[in-house]
């Protein structure tokens, strides 16, 4: 399952929407301490990457690698 997300044109909750029916675990950003920070910076984690990227990832991945979103 590979998605191709449009991170500039589409916020975080778009693309939670956009993939929430393939997902194996919920959005990591919806109990992340950080959320607002990456929202607010235009960033997002390694947890958040893995998420879209194959709807799983690991509890340790979240807040981890955070960089700008990358724009696809």
């Amino acid at each position: 399952m590979d998605y191709v997300v449009d991170n500039a044109a589409m916020g975080r909750a778009q693309v939670w929407e956009y993939i929430q029916e393939e997902t194996k675990r919920p959005n990591p950003c919806d109990t992340c301490k950080f959320a607002a920070r990456c929202d607010t910076n235009g960033t997002d984690c390694f947890a958040f990457r893995r998420w879209t990227y194959n709807g799983d990832y690991n509890d340790r991945q979240i807040d981890r690698l955070t960089r700008p979103f990358d724009v696809v």
